[in-house]
């Protein structure tokens, strides 16, 4: 582009002289012309004095003045004539300049006003961007105060942009501990280094809170030394109360409320690492699934509620889990200085029992439970959390084995008796294998008259004399062993039942079958397997079951029972009396015998009451067209009784003791 100021410069000066040469001639004119005639003819007179010649002369000097003036005005207009001629070329050049100028200013004028609109379309392509992004953005000054924040940011934190522009951005943050990250953070950014995936607490205009992972750059500006800091801030508040509730159900009971095993066995083992002295108790509700079976699952939810609630009550000095089901856990740290901690604990205990041993209302259901605990101390009972909970575990076997509503703390004795279960168990694995139980019969008999209807098949472990019958399928139930033991009595009761068909004829066999065996998905195929391999008369059979059997899964329990039916086999209900004792259950399942407990015929001589209840419920077996039978007949009173009622058959001792094969066989 030319240089304007020069060219003006040569403008004005040009302009200037061509301004002053036009007075310069006229007043050069006029002096010489004043002059010449002011001196001329002086000059003349002096030297001609002829006057003719004078004349002459004059003439000549006007001519002279004419040709001298001629050639003063050719030379001052010809110099004048070559000025204009510049000037009309330097205007013309200026001309010429002046229209590339103006082509020049034009196409830049176009690029500029391109790039005006190409940035202000940046500007609102970022306002755009800015304004519905679904990310916070802020740009804040190095000192702590926000310059400008994106539509997002206002909108999620309840502002108006009056509320944060110009505001020190730490005023948004209650907590102290956010403050001091925040300045740390900055101060991080002021030496240039990375600050990334900082998440912090920030308050609302409400009072509430969001969690807000940030992402930080800072910026340098171009025409100023000021430094700006860019943040770009994600929400991940819903992700965090989604991380709460997960963490909460992990150690939350949904049901109760109450903590669970994760949360019991984190709290544990803090506790043991602080070594301080505590107790732990185990509590179990007896025969809990009763009151499901009974009433379905809904009343044992709504008992498992009202019992959290009134534990953390009348335990508000303990801490309460639910371990699993219907077991419960607490811990509570004693004083040792008062008085020692087992008489604290017993107290304790007993006071839990005070409040649940009573009658509970679930809506229109009544129920009166019983509970077992255990109870272990740290450190003398264990100091790992495994040693501590398998102590537990040896104590509230022992309290369900005593019975319902018993208190047990552990004692060492008690690893030693599960110690001895241990040997017993695989005692009895090895009796199975090489055949040292031994079958026995007790006969069972027409009460009108006398005659043989069958037996009951008993178990007898020969090679270990000193372990009793009780206490060996106790611990069979207990460790699973008793599916193997009940298939093996099956087997040698339709073996022996196919060696001697005629002197059976059609004598029935009874055989007792546990609890494990009738859930077992196995037993039904297992048992056609035998059937067909033993070529047996399944109507010559009579399984005895308990109602501990079906308590559990009474809808189970009635699809396996149906099933035996079916096959041609007998039911009977064994214990009745023992459990619950619900009448329902014998219109429900499809039992063919009922067998009276011996409890109750021990009564029926002596005690008006019992002897009513039994007559009562041989009636009603009767009219439900089943078979009843009277257990534990010892004296001619008890039989006379019985049969007076219309029992139909019994045993006991005053007919047989149970006898073995040989001795049965003879009396056959």
């Amino acid at each position: 582009m030319p240089n304007n100021k020069s060219d003006d410069r040569i403008d004005a000066s040009n302009n200037s002289g061509l301004t002053k040469k036009p007075w310069i001639t006229v007043v050069s004119y006029a002096v010489f012309g004043f002059l010449w005639i002011l001196f001329s003819d002086r000059l003349l007179n002096l030297l001609v004095q002829d006057s003719d010649l004078n004349s002459t002369m004059q003439t000549y000097k006007g001519w002279f003045y004419v040709v001298l003036t001629a050639y003063a005005l050719y030379y001052l207009v010809k110099l004048d004539y070559r000025h204009i001629i510049r000037l009309n070329q330097q205007l013309l050049q200026q001309h010429q300049e002046l229209e590339v100028a103006y082509k020049e200013s034009i196409i830049l004028e176009d690029a500029l006003k391109e790039k005006i609109d190409h940035i202000l379309d940046k500007q609102r392509f970022i306002d755009t961007v800015l304004d519905y992004s679904q990310v916070a953005i802020v740009i804040w000054s190095t000192e702590g105060i926000v310059m400008e924040a994106n539509s997002y940011y206002l909108e999620l934190f309840g502002h108006h942009s009056n509320d944060v522009i110009g505001k020190r951005w730490l005023d948004f943050y209650e907590d102290e501990f956010e403050k001091s990250r925040l300045e740390a953070m900055i101060n991080s950014l002021k030496l240039g280094r990375s600050v990334d995936s900082i998440e912090s607490k920030v308050q609302k205009k409400d009072g509430t809170f969001a969690h807000i992972l940030w992402n930080n750059s800072i910026v340098f500006g171009t025409e100023t030394s000021e430094t700006y800091i860019v943040s770009f801030g994600l929400n991940i508040t819903k992700e965090r109360e989604h991380e709460l509730k997960a963490i909460r159900l992990a150690y939350e009971d949904s049901l109760t409320g109450l903590g669970n095993r994760i949360a019991f066995e984190k709290d544990i083992e803090e506790l043991i690492e602080l070594g301080d002295s505590f107790a732990l108790y185990y509590m179990d509700i007896d025969q809990f699934n009763a009151l499901n079976d009974l009433h379905g699952h809904s009343y044992g939810d709504i008992f498992l509620k009202q019992l959290a609630e009134m534990l953390k009550i009348c335990c508000d000095d303990m801490k309460v889990y639910r371990w699993s089901g219907d077991d419960f856990i607490l811990y509570k740290k004693y004083n040792t200085e008062s008085h020692s901690i087992k008489d604290q604990m017993n107290d304790d205990v007993e006071k839990i029992k005070k409040y649940i041993h009573r009658k509970w209302h679930l809506k229109e259901v009544s129920y009166s439970p019983t509970i077992s605990i255990s109870s272990v101390i740290f450190p003398q009972d264990g100091t790992l959390l495994d040693d501590l909970f398998r102590n537990l575990d040896y104590a509230i076997n022992e309290a369900k084995r005593i019975g319902r509503g018993s208190y047990i703390g552990f004692d060492p004795s008690l690893r030693l008796a599960m110690e001895h279960r241990i040997h017993l168990e695989t005692r009895m694995l090895t009796a199975l294998s090489d055949d040292h139980f031994s079958l026995y019969f007790q006969p069972i008999y027409h009460l009108d008259d006398g005659e043989l209807e069958g037996a009951e098949v008993l178990i007898r472990w020969l090679s270990e004399p000193k372990v009793s019958v009780l206490e060996f399928i106790n611990i069979a139930e207990e460790s699973g062993i008793i599916l193997k033991l009940d298939e093996w009595v099956m087997r040698k009761s339709f073996e022996f039942l196919n060696q001697y068909p005629e002197a059976f004829n059609k004598l029935m066999l009874s055989i007792n079958l546990s609890a494990q065996t009738i859930a077992s998905t196995e037993f039904i195929p297992k048992l056609e397997e035998l059937v067909s391999q033993c070529q047996i008369n399944t109507a010559q059979i009579q399984f005895e079951i308990t109602e501990h059997s079906f308590l559990k899964d009474f809808e189970l329990a009635d699809i396996q029972l149906n099933k035996l039916r079916k096959m041609g086999f007998s039911i009977a209900l064994d214990d009745f009396g023992t459990q619950y004792s619900s009448l329902s259950y014998l219109a429900k399942l499809p039992f063919t015998h009922l067998k009276i407990d011996k409890s109750y015929i021990d009564r029926i001589v002596t005690h008006k009451k019992e002897r009513v209840i039994v007559e009562q419920v041989i009636q009603l077996a009767h009219s439900l067209g089943l078979s009843t039978v009277a257990e534990g007949i010892e004296n001619e009173e008890q039989r006379l009784v019985a049969s007076k009622m219309g029992c139909y058959f019994a045993q006991g001792y005053l007919f047989s003791k149970p006898l073995t094969e040989n001795e049965f066989l003879e009396i056959l």
